[in-house]
């Protein structure tokens, strides 16, 4: 463990008078205004971003914290970070690193709020009930489980992180953060020996303090949500462990049960009393197994509905004080059973100790295996000679041939494992491998855990995104297929999780290029939404702007203008024009109004224009400018990235198509970790590209906000007609660039 001192409180806040401004004048495309914040982690500042030119927050992590291979995956999982797309999570906006002292160090530019007040402290300013807490607190478990169905865990929940704006909208910040900026798999070990704890102790779960960072999952954010809610509305922590010791904290959160709502005001009892115990059950299988969970329990609680949750039963508190105590516990049922002479009570007792005693060996045994699992591994990618270097690969390699056969007893350890590697696999660009493991991991699961369980649908989950990477767009239907059933057969067919899943199955029709049968189920989907959910929920305005799109691939041009002007109207009412739900339907819209020649209303969408200084560092070839006539396609890509692979050679094909048109071509690409200037010039040869191609510091995709790779920019005249992700090759030929040169030879 750490030196065992006194806990302080993890929020310290630094105002702005009499501080040390001894702090950069600027980051990348980002003008530092103030200090906002300083703590273990690191630093927050508000700055000015120069384009677009908007007020930001920018997070600058702690010095001397990671390795290349840590800052290698730190990109990787920032590009995840910056694909959340909800109304309650605060935007990433950029990840990139900062030079200073001679070291890179990792940032993030995060979307800034204003005159925002932590929510406990919103709630306590603005006098509200416990209803209103309540309906606040449902925004707050929605975000949540977005990112968890995104496969991001927030793990540092907690108050400070969870920001009410000036109209009353949470909006949850540095969610996957905490993940994001881990260093390494060799200075992980490290902060596990030296016993680093991530998140705040005082809103920690019981398995936070085991400082295992593969031991955190879902369940430990509900926990969390479960002190926030606790907080919110008793008006004090479960656990007040200021001024304690490191092991005292610990001891107390897995222990000690806290005072129960109803005894700090009597309108708390009863069910929303049994609500906060669950979210806070110290045994996770116990507790709620989502934050949609949760937030549907508070739903339940407000329309008067019975809760899913119950109250403890005797054998689970039994249980519990076994588990707590197996040694004394064990002792006292063998005593008593000698003193009672069999007795029924004591026998009951003493299997129980046996019970939690041989529980305790497997979980004993378990370990061993793992650390002797992972040394064996270790060793056998040890160096051998001089000249000899291991990589993460060759780890990962060799942890994969043995995982079935020592974990074969243990299917649970083993789909872990394999679910670890699988993702370990992906910035090695080892992508069947990636896809490999998700199925070896989905297997496992099915077959000890069943197909309706969560980590189950993990898997599942896990298996469409390596098909969607891979393009086996046939196989992922059929798991979209039966990820809708086990979704409709677990939650029920109006639920959102089995919205959702419907979402993902018209997506892989529209992949497919089955545009019709993605229009039926995007249809009856929009329906169901506005029918359970209302028009104005995100879920709804995705699901109408995806229709939108989909009838833009159907050459319904009406139709689609139509339901994406009310999808954006909707959004820019409701969360405002920056807001991730109204940047999607703008940019729907957008393609609407360049499908129907009206280039002008596009352009006044994004009242964007190309920037003055690009930030151009190095020409491949072609003309280094970006011109300010006529039709222009940019296009953001990395040569590592299985989407780009896809997209750059249909651009190479839609410049020699339309270059004599008049349409001007610019790739722009940053060259980060995962790439070279050697490998992005030996991509242009073996694909015969012959657009100009063009290095990027950053500038240009910050200044167009850009959002993983591919990313493309269309312009007319240097404005701004239309921006955003393409997926697929068919999203960037037929719906956009061809429309795009016939509304631009109509508008002359």
């Amino acid at each position: 463990m750490a030196p065992d001192k006194p806990i302080e409180d993890p929020e310290r806040t630094i105002p702005d008078a009499g501080i040390n401004r001894e702090f950069p004048q600027k980051i990348g495309n980002y003008l530092i205004r103030r200090l906002i914040a300083s703590g273990g982690m690191g630093t927050v500042y508000e700055a000015l971003q120069e384009h677009p030119r908007r007020p930001v927050a920018i997070k600058v992590m702690r010095a001397g914290m990671f390795s290349e291979a840590g800052l290698h995956r730190f990109e990787f999982e920032a590009q995840l970070l910056a694909r959340l797309r909800h109304p309650g999570v605060a935007q990433i906006y950029e990840a990139g690193t900062h030079r200073e002292a001679g070291a890179d160090i990792p940032f993030f530019a995060m979307e800034y709020i204003p005159n925002a007040r932590r929510i406990t402290d919103y709630a306590t300013d603005h006098g509200l009930s416990t209803q209103e807490k309540l309906k606040l607190f449902i925004h707050v478990c929605d975000a949540v489980h977005h990112g968890h169905q995104r496969g991001i865990v927030h793990r540092d929940l907690k108050p400070g992180n969870i920001l009410v704006d000036s109209a009353g909208h949470p909006k949850i910040i540095d969610f996957g953060v905490a993940r994001a900026t881990d260093s390494d798999m060799a200075a992980a070990a490290h902060q596990t020996e030296v016993g680093q704890l991530v998140g705040s102790l005082q809103y920690m779960s019981p398995e936070q303090f085991d400082a295992d960072p593969n031991d955190i999952d879902t369940r430990s954010d509900v926990y969390a949500l479960g002190v926030v809610l606790y907080e919110l509305l008793s008006g004090q922590l479960p656990y007040e462990i200021r001024g304690t010791r490191i092991h005292e904290a610990a001891s107390m959160v897995r222990e000690t049960e806290p005072v129960p709502l109803g005894r700090i005001e009597r309108s708390l009892r009863g069910d929303l009393e049994t609500i906060v115990q669950c979210a806070l059950a110290k045994d996770r299988d116990h507790r709620y197994q989502s934050a949609f969970g949760l937030g549907e329990d508070i739903r339940r609680y407000l329309s008067g509905a019975a809760i899913g949750a119950r109250q403890p039963t005797l054998a689970y508190q039994l249980r519990v004080l076994v588990r707590r105590n197996k040694p004394w516990f064990a002792a006292a049922a063998i005593a008593l059973f000698c003193v009672l002479g069999g007795g029924a009570l004591s026998t009951y007792l003493y299997f129980r100790a046996e019970s939690a005693l041989a529980e305790a060996e497997l979980h004993a045994e378990r370990s061993k295996s793992a650390v002797e699992f992972l040394s064996d591994a270790m060793y056998k990618t040890w160096p051998r000679g001089w000249g000899h270097q291991a990589s993460i690969a060759d780890l990962v390699a060799a942890l994969s041939e043995r995982v079935d056969v020592v974990f074969a007893k243990e299917p649970e350890i083993a789909a872990q494992i394999h679910s670890t590697l699988g993702w370990a696999s992906i910035p090695l660009e080892e992508f069947e491998m990636f896809e490999q493991h998700c199925r070896s991991a989905l297997n496992l699961r099915r077959q000890a855990l069943g197909p309706l369980d969560e980590s189950t649908l993990t898997s599942l989950e896990d298996v469409a995104l390596a098909q969607t990477i891979r393009a086996r767009y046939e196989e992922l239907l059929e798991t979209r297929r039966e990820i809708v059933d086990l979704c409709a057969g677990k939650f029920g067919e109006d639920n959102i999780e089995t919205l959702e899943a419907r979402d993902g199955l018209a997506e892989a029709y529209e992949l497919l290029g089955s545009y019709r049968e993605a229009r039926e189920i995007a249809s009856d989907l929009v329906d169901l939404c506005q029918a359970t959910l209302g028009e104005e929920h995100p879920t709804t305005i995705f699901g109408m702007s995806h229709l939108a799109n989909i009838y833009l691939k159907l050459n319904n041009r009406d139709q689609a203008l139509e339901l994406a002007q009310r999808a954006y109207a909707i959004a820019e009412a409701q969360f405002g024009a920056e807001d991730h739900t109204t940047k999607w339907a703008r940019s729907v819209l957008a393609a609407a109004l360049i499908s129907v020649a009206r280039l002008e209303e596009a352009a006044i969408l994004y009242d964007q224009d190309v920037p003055q200084d690009p930030g151009i560092l190095k020409v491949y070839q072609g003309a280094p400018e970006i011109s300010l006539d006529g039709p222009q396609l940019l296009v953001m890509w990395e040569t590592w990235c299985p989407f780009s692979q896809r997209v750059v050679p249909i651009v190479e094909e839609l410049h020699r198509r339309y270059q004599e048109a008049g349409l001007r071509i610019a790739g722009l690409t940053r060259v980060n970790r995962s790439s070279s200037d050697e490998r992005v010039e030996l991509y242009i040869r073996d694909h015969g590209l012959s657009f100009p191609i063009l290095k990027d510091s950053g500038k240009s995709w910050s200044y167009f906000g850009a959002t993983g790779t591919p990313y493309v920019v269309l312009l007319v005249d240097g404005r701004v007609v239309w921006k955003g992700s393409v997926g697929t090759p068919a999203d960037l030929s037929e719906r956009l660039v061809r429309q795009l040169m016939l509304a631009a030879a109509t508008n002359p």
